[in-house]
């Protein structure tokens, strides 16, 4: 979408230094499962088929790299949570799962490393990883003027405006707001073009758990 595009989402809030997170695929540390290519014949854990994060986005990213998911996965088990989903893989109830990941970049090498995730400080091998997904955006109603928009968008920014961004903050759990890069959004539109039909359904919740840290 264009930066003028009234779709186009153009603040994002920031919690504990991040403002997005990404979704992984998983399997134990001693698992033969390494790659995506190994993919056949498992047992997947998903947290459920609304989940952005446990399921919509990691399956996109699979089918976007020509993995034929019902050769994949020949069983596919709904936890619920995603502790549930991180908890059946390692006690070898599921073969792989998808549960959020946030991602540090190591500013010396450019390489991102896990931060935390959905198994905590549990060893995991991940096969393959989706993202970056916005934590959540600032929406407005596409007839509102653009004026009025900018005006809203800009002072959740601005250092002007004092009681907008401390309601803002509180109200969405935020530190602090950024402005919506197109490289905030690319990667994940990218993805969303693969998919899957049925999964077009409105979602409960597409978010994951809050990071604590």
């Amino acid at each position: 979408m264009a930066a003028s595009d009234p779709r186009a989402p153009r603040r994002l809030p920031v919690r504990h230094g991040v403002s997005t997170y990404s979704t992984a695929l998983f399997t134990r540390a001693d698992s033969p499962i390494r790659t995506v290519e190994q993919l056949v014949g498992l047992r997947a854990a998903w947290v459920d088929r609304h989940s952005a994060s446990g399921y919509l986005i990691i399956r996109a990213l699979l089918r976007s790299k020509g993995v034929d998911l019902n050769e994949a996965f020949t069983k596919n088990q709904f936890y619920g949570a995603h502790d549930a989903v991180s908890k059946a893989v390692l006690s070898q109830e599921a073969d792989v799962g998808a549960t959020f990941l946030y991602l540090d970049p190591d500013s010396s090498t450019g390489i991102a490393f896990p931060k935390s995730a959905g198994w905590g400080d549990s060893k995991v091998h991940v096969i393959t990883y989706a993202g970056s997904i916005p934590s959540d955006m600032v929406a407005a109603n596409k007839t509102l003027p653009e004026e009025i928009r900018v005006q809203i968008q800009d002072a959740l920014v601005s250092s002007e405006h004092d009681e907008l961004q401390h309601a803002a903050r509180r109200l969405l759990g935020a530190d602090s707001f950024i402005s919506a890069l197109r490289p905030h959004l690319d990667p994940l539109i990218d993805i969303l073009k693969n998919i899957e039909p049925e999964s077009d359904s409105p979602a409960r919740s597409i978010f994951p758990p809050r990071r604590r840290v």
